[in-house]
């Protein structure tokens, strides 16, 4: 993960960053984001099921 920020993706960012800024900051740090967010989401989207689960479910408002 060290030498990422020398990859050809990263090349627009090589006019006004060091690598290891862009290593840093680019990879490590958005990268974080990028995790914590999904994780946070996929938290949201579980709550959003089991609350409908619970209202539609088997003791819910529609029986089968």
């Amino acid at each position: 993960m060290d030498t990422l920020g020398e990859h050809w993706v990263f090349s627009p960012f090589r006019s006004f960053m060091t690598i290891e800024q862009i290593t840093l900051i680019l990879v490590h740090v958005c990268g974080l984001f990028f995790d914590f967010v999904g994780a946070f989401l996929t938290e949201l989207l579980l709550a959003i099921f089991d609350f409908i689960d619970g209202v539609f479910g088997s003791s819910g408002l529609i029986s089968s």
